[in-house]
């Protein structure tokens, strides 16, 4: 405000209300009115509706985010041959990207016909012993599960 009260212009961006409540995001120009003689009577302001250029900025960045996180999988996968070292690289960057804190990489056991977790975090050692069969959860068969 002291900009233009000192008699300079301001621009900037703000986060607005509108009358009807929404919530948006503006360009703003602000400049003093002076009278005849010099002294400041008022502001003229020229606002822009930016909210869908900063939605856009917004999706762009975490598109680059998703991206950087598939390339540096994608160079890991390149340098690890092992396949739990491999596991371990894909669940981390996997719940890095989802921000999460906890998670469980399974992988489809042929010869007893169940899910087994290979990599997990946040969930305990108890995890190890898990085994599941198709249509189940952690918890147990779901309600609605069909059975096979």
């Amino acid at each position: 405000m002291a900009t233009i009260t000192a008699g300079g212009e301001w621009r900037g961006e703000f986060h607005n209300k509108k009358k009807n409540g929404e919530l948006v995001w503006e360009a703003a120009s602000i400049s003093p009115v002076r009278s005849p003689d010099g002294h400041i009577t008022h502001f003229v302001a020229i606002n822009e509706d930016i909210t869908e250029k900063k939605r856009i900025e917004e999706a762009a960045y975490t598109r680059t985010r998703q991206l950087d996180a598939v390339r540096a999988i994608n160079m890991e996968i390149t340098q690890a041959l092992d396949l739990p070292i491999l596991l371990a690289l894909i669940h981390r960057r996997a719940t890095e990207l989802l921000g999460t804190g906890m998670g469980t990489l399974f992988l489809w056991d042929e010869a007893s016909q169940v899910l087994v977790p290979q990599v997990w975090h946040g969930l305990g050692d108890r995890t190890r012993e898990l085994r599941l069969k198709l249509g189940e959860g952690p918890q147990g068969r779901p309600r609605n599960a069909v059975k096979a």
